[in-house]
Parts: C-alpha cells; sequence; structure tokens
C-alpha cells in the first residue's frame, strides 16, 4: 500500500504550482518583527486547501499558523516546521549597507532558478511540505498518521538586551517553542525544513550571548598624551587590544570544544557582533565604556558557564578593567530515537536523488535551529533540506518537495509505538 501511495503522490505533483507557490511566499516581505502579511497569507492558503488552519501567537501581529492533513489513526504522526520572517529589516540600517536591496525583500526566476533571501530562508522549503502536503490529499492517499504543518515567526534570531526590551526584541521565544507550549502540537518527529545541502542534521549547536565591558578614562582632546610604554586611558585603544585577544582566544577555544559524533559535527564558533560606545555627536571627550556583544556558540554537552569564566579571565590576562555578562542561553541538543524518521528520510532521498543520504556538513549542526524547542519537547528532529543559498535551481526545490511527501507517506505509514 505505502509503494502504491508514493506513486500516486509522484504521479500527482505540480511542479507549475509549487514554483508559483515559492514565488508568491518570497514576494510577501516578511522581516523580523513583521510576518503578519505572509503568516495572513500561510493561513488562507491552508484554509483553501482544507487543512483546517489555526494561529497561534503571543502578539497578534505576529502569528504562527499550524494547520493538520489528519490520518485515520493509529499512525505516526509527523510535523514539518519552517518559518516566514526573513534576516534582513530595513529598520536595521547598521547591519546591512543596503538593507533595502530587493534581494532581501522579493522573490523571482533568473536562468530557472530561484533568487531572493526570502526564498532560501526559509519561505521555499515552506511552499515545499506545503505543496506536499496538497499533493498526498489531492492524489487521495490516506494515511494512518497526520502530517502536521507549521509555519513560525521570529526564527531569525533577535534577543532583548540593555534598553532593548519587550516583544519587538523576542524571537525564538514567541516561534516553535511557543507554538508547541501553546498550540497543542504533539507528534512522533518533526521535520524541520531549511536548507542543508540536501544533509540531514540531528543535532544542533546552543548558544550563549555575552557582553563584555571594557572601562576607560574620558580625557579631553587637548591634553592627550601619548608617551611610550604608558597604557592609553582611551576606552577605545583598549578595545582594540580586548578584540586581538579575543580572537586568539575564539580560535583556540573552537579547536578546544569541537565535537564529533555519529550524528555529525558541531565546531561552537565565536563572533563579535556589537560594538557601542560614546556618541558621533560629541566626540571632543570620548567616553568611560565600551561595550563588546558576542556569539559564542556551544556544544550540547556544554555550559554557559565554561566560556563565562573564560572571558572573565581573558579580561584579566589583558590587564583590562572590565566586566563580563551572560545575557542569554539556549541549549543545544541532540536528537534521540529518529531510526523510523530517518529510515524513512533516507530512503525517500535515495529514491528521488539517487544517492545516499550524507550527513549535514558542520556548519548546518552548528548553527541553532528549531531542531531543539522540538527536542526540548520530547519531540525528535531532524533537519533536511535543498541548496541553502541562491540561485536555487527549481529543480531542487521540486526534489526537496518530493522528499518531503515521500517521507511523510513512509512516517504515517507507520504504527506508532507508546514511548
Amino acid at each position: 500500500m505505502t509503494d502504491e501511495n508514493r506513486r500516486l503522490f509522484t504521479q500527482a505533483f505540480d511542479r507549475e504550482e509549487l514554483d508559483g507557490l515559492i514565488l508568491q511566499l518570497g514576494n510577501i516581505a516578511s522581516p523580523y518583527r513583521e510576518e503578519r502579511q505572509v503568516a495572513e497569507f500561510v493561513y488562507d492558503w491552508m484554509a483553501e486547501n482544507g487543512f483546517s488552519p489555526r494561529k497561534v501567537a503571543f502578539s497578534e501581529d505576529r502569528p504562527n499558523v499550524v494547520g493538520v492533513l489528519p490520518g485515520t489513526g493509529g499512525g505516526m504522526d509527523l510535523v514539518f516546521n519552517s518559518h516566514m520572517d526573513t534576516a534582513v529589516s530595513p529598520a536595521d540600517p547598521l547591519i546591512h549597507k543596503n538593507p533595502q536591496d530587493p534581494f532581501f525583500h522579493s522573490a523571482w526566476m533568473e536562468n530557472d532558478c530561484f533568487m531572493g533571501e526570502g526564498v532560501h530562508n526559509d519561505k521555499g522549503p515552506l511552499a515545499c511540505f506545503l505543496m506536499a502536503a496538497k499533493t498526498i490529499r489531492k492524489a487521495g492517499i490516506q494515511l494512518p498518521g497526520d502530517v502536521i504543518l507549521t509555519a513560525v515567526c521570529g526564527e531569525t534570531g533577535l534577543e532583548p538586551v540593555d534598553e532593548f526590551q519587550g516583544p519587538r526584541y523576542h524571537s525564538k521565544d514567541f516561534s516553535t517553542r511557543y507554538l508547541l507550549t501553546h498550540g497543542g502540537v504533539a507528534a512522533d518527529v518533526a521535520l524541520v525544513a531549511e536548507g542543508t545541502d540536501f544533509g540531514a542534521a540531528t543535532m544542533e549547536a546552543g548558544k550563549a550571548f555575552f557582553k563584555i565591558t571594557v572601562f576607560g578614562e574620558i580625557v579631553y582632546t587637548p591634553w592627550v598624551r601619548r608617551e611610550p610604554g604608558i597604557q592609553s586611558p582611551n576606552v577605545f585603544v583598549r578595545t582594540a587590544r580586548l578584540i586581538g585577544a579575543l580572537e586568539d582566544w575564539a580560535r583556540d577555544y573552537e579547536q578546544r570544544n569541537v565535537l564529533h559524533t555519529p550524528e555529525g559535527t558541531v565546531e561552537p564558533k565565536v563572533q563579535i557582533s556589537a560594538l557601542r560606545g560614546g556618541q558621533p555627536y560629541y566626540v571632543t571627550k570620548g567616553a568611560e565604556a565600551c561595550m563588546l556583544y558576542l556569539d559564542v556558540r556551544l556544544t550540547p554537552d556544554q555550559d554557559p558557564r565554561g566560556p563565562r569564566d573564560e572571558l572573565k579571565d581573558l579580561l584579566q590576562q589583558t590587564c583590562l578593567q572590565g566586566e563580563v555578562e551572560l545575557f542569554l542561553h539556549r541549549r543545544g541538543y541532540r536528537s534521540q530515537n529518529l531510526q523510523p524518521a530517518m529510515e524513512a528520510l533516507g530512503r525517500a532521498h535515495q529514491e528521488v536523488l539517487g544517492t545516499q543520504m550524507q550527513t549535514a556538513r558542520p556548519g548546518f549542526s552548528s548553527m541553532w535551529r528549531d531542531n531543539n524547542p522540538f527536542n526540548e519537547m520530547n519531540i525528535p528532529a531532524v533537519t533536511y533540506g535543498p541548496t541553502r543559498r541562491c540561485p536555487i535551481h527549481r529543480d531542487d526545490m521540486y526534489r526537496a518537495a518530493l522528499v518531503y511527501g515521500l517521507t511523510a507517506i513512509d512516517v504515517c505509514s507507520r504504527k506508532r509505538h507508546k514511548r
């Protein structure tokens, strides 16, 4: 019965409709904090196609959307997940040189390839599993288990800090984790649809965000002295010395903590992501403090207090006065009990792409993706998707959609066992 269903599904799939849905989603601008319009589109699309959608939202302006292709009962339930928000906002000109660039807010086809930031991250894979579910219904395939479709806001990574507080600066707390705790979403396995270059990622890194404050002295410019061997009182000169030391520490930190497992490799990277200090309209005095904001990735086994203590030691070693504050920690996880889902996904991958499915490259398992909230809620998860970066050939999107649909048919045809 499963093989017949797979044949019916492949024959019924409409490639042209998939292309159109990808472009429709990609051309609805949805930068972080501005997901409402695309969420309304997804909600209406699910309603028109019989998936009985619901909105699950902390804020009415930023809803998550969930729909269901109900099963006949007794089978494994599979939840698909993608995020609707994109990673570039015109409201943040200090991050990108040209945040108004159409690449960030629209989508188009060029030489049979999709273009647009929203296509690869992450509305293209979203369209792929929506079309896979529609095709299963259209082909008249009855599955014992439920196919659950989730499209979420706020995945891209904003976090409140300092004066930047409140709902506009939250992301992951309003996203998949909120949907799982408030939306009644429960399943045997989750497939997070994001670009992995067709590799499977079953482990994701955690992360810790640090604020390092370096102290200096305010000196009126005419009184600046540069004596040989005398440490500058200027806080930015001092901070420059710390940045050099941080780069050396980051290289050593990654090498010491890289984690190799059968599920993949996590390479815990470190990046200085923001600097604050002084005022450009008052440059005669400098400033007494400069703040650095660090993104420090963690393996699933790490405690954030380890890098915190190392950063404190680094301040002392560089003979600088300052403070280290840990202002965010999100755990990473390894998926457990994934064997049936991985068998199904590997079989679908082999059937569609003609190759044996590989473990995703370390860069994909060293991110923080929505595997983590699913695993936190005891729903084993795998991330799998098409080419990560545009241009993405339309054939790759088609292949991803076929793999998603065939995986759903296989997983949801299996008998569910109590856990």
